[in-house]
């Protein structure tokens, strides 16, 4: 994806909101001010970092230069082995800019809390830390090479989402896998070098979710592969404070449901428009230009699709 299309991906996702009074908002993690190849370990006396409606807890032990939870990056080095790189991402920069944060989950793990309150959560982007990565790969003086020395060794690094919902933890989570050796075929284990969308939707509105990273090797300490990943542009519904510009033009929609393409009429000039899950992950972007305009959707599966058009209408899409 080339970068005019990153930013307009970018400015219609933030605009992207619901016919119900909500609207997307985005924590980019880039109002810090560290500059390129920094990192920001300790949050101060408030001990805890915040972007938009997301407080991240941090604490920092300044006699041991040591830090829990959460830092701010925007480290590249995507070479460096070991503990010295712990706050780099593999991916050698945050998701559509410099800036992401880097979870370390010792113990209990990571806490992304919500200020305002229970929330809905759409989804984030996380990827693997150039230390876990290597860690993986290659093994090191304290965790494995996943596979083993034949490769064939059911390794897994993997990430938890629980919601708390007041003081009550869910028992129920969802999972993503960081890196994943169990196949029977070693051609499809992976270790993630990608920033990958994790969908948060079905935790509905917590308070505040707790990331855990589990790992098959394991020892006396509790995990040995490094308790380390990457985040980047988390995305939450809240309620719409102020009015938003919207132009005077609609689209025609001509058949919904829809089975191979949508096809509608756009009457105004030419606007992006952004096609996504139902208030989840989104999926194609383009531009409508005045007239006829076909979006394929061949590949997507039956289900409903929220089709927004830049600072104009949303439309609810069903794919048969």
């Amino acid at each position: 994806m080339n970068k005019q299309l990153i930013i307009l991906f970018l400015t219609l996702l933030i605009n992207f909101g619901s016919a119900q009074g909500q609207e997307v908002d985005t924590a980019l993690f880039d109002h810090f001010g560290i500059g390129l190849d920094s990192f920001l370990n300790d949050a101060g006396d408030f001990r805890f970092f915040d972007d938009q409606n997301i407080q991240l807890p941090n604490d920092y032990d300044p006699d041991f230069d040591a830090w829990q939870g959460w830092a701010i990056s925007s480290m590249t080095d995507t070479d460096t082995r070991g503990f010295s790189n712990q706050y780099s991402a593999i991916t050698g920069a945050g998701f559509f800019s410099d800036n992401y944060v880097v979870a370390g989950t010792f113990g209990g793990g990571s806490v992304v809390k919500f200020i305002d309150g229970p929330t809905a959560s759409l989804g984030m982007m996380v990827t693997n830390s150039t230390y876990a990565y290597y860690s993986m790969l290659e093994g090191d003086a304290f965790a494995k090479r996943f596979g083993g020395e034949s490769g064939n060794d059911p390794d897994f690094f993997l990430m938890s989402a629980r919601a708390y919902y007041g003081d009550s933890l869910s028992t129920d989570s969802l999972v993503i896998y960081l890196a994943d050796y169990r196949f029977e075929d070693n051609s499809k284990d992976f270790i993630m070098d990608q920033w990958t969308y994790f969908d948060l939707a079905p935790l509905g509105e917590p308070d505040s979710i707790l990331l855990r990273v589990w790992s098959s090797d394991t020892g006396a300490f509790g995990i040995n592969t490094p308790a380390y990943f990457c985040m980047d542009h988390f995305t939450y519904l809240r309620p719409m404070t102020t009015s938003t510009y919207e132009d005077p033009f609609e689209a025609k929609i001509l058949g919904n449901p829809v089975d191979e393409r949508i096809r509608l009429e756009w009457v105004g000039p030419s606007r992006p428009y952004m096609l996504a899950e139902s208030y989840g992950k989104p999926l194609a972007i383009g531009f409508l230009s005045q007239g006829m305009n076909e979006i394929e959707v061949s590949s997507f599966p039956p289900g409903i699709y929220m089709l927004k058009i830049k600072n104009g209408p949303l439309y609810k899409i069903l794919k048969r």
